[in-house]
């Protein structure tokens, strides 16, 4: 269950908000531009620190500001956020945007399956520029899902071979993630979204 109780300054006043999602839940943020929702997803993230507040995952604190202070990097988070502007490197194909992800097979099946699962099977060797908004979006959300970030930890963490970004902080950690909250043993049954 991601649990997360925060208090944040901004400029002109503070973002107050307690959510509670469990796994497999989906839920939405709305409001107008400036009632800080991005601001509590970079929180959850670990992008934003709080002035008060706690942020759990799964049972594990991430953040809490009361004492014993706890302030896990968004590197050993593995929480995904995605932003509004997708991030994708405009002088790598989508091919090479999503194996950005970490150790992904160029032509392996799950990077295929997923590209065609989001429509960008025909796309892989595009670049950036001449997709549309939401190919772009798309191409972003599969980095991501190929990222694996679900914040349960490093599902490899035995094999000192892993090169996942998420996984170890050795390697940074992109800053294109999107937050889940579903299990990771199950896959994601694309296009829905998770």
């Amino acid at each position: 269950m991601l649990e997360a109780d925060v208090e944040v300054d901004r400029r002109e006043f503070t973002v107050r908000a307690a959510i509670a999602v469990k796994p497999g839940e989906r839920i939405a943020l709305f409001g107008p531009s400036g009632a800080g929702k991005t601001t509590l997803l970079e929180t959850i993230a670990g992008l934003v620190r709080p002035r008060a507040g706690t942020v759990s995952l799964a049972g594990r604190i991430l953040t809490r500001t009361g004492r014993p202070r706890v302030a896990v990097p968004p590197w050993q988070r593995r929480i995904g956020l995605l932003r509004q502007d997708p991030g994708l490197f405009p002088h790598l194909s989508v091919r090479a945007n999503l194996c950005y992800a970490g150790n992904v097979d160029p032509h392996g099946d799950e990077l295929s399956s997923l590209a065609a699962a989001l429509g960008l099977g025909d796309l892989l060797g595009a670049m950036p520029v001449g997709l549309s908004g939401g190919q772009q979006h798309r191409a972003a959300l599969a980095r991501l899902l190929l990222a694996h970030c679900d914040g349960t930890g490093c599902p490899c963490r035995s094999s000192p071979r892993c090169k996942k970004p998420a996984c170890h902080p050795r390697f940074p950690t992109p800053w294109y993630c999107w937050w889940r909250t579903n299990s990771r043993t199950r896959k994601p049954s694309l296009p829905r979204w998770r």
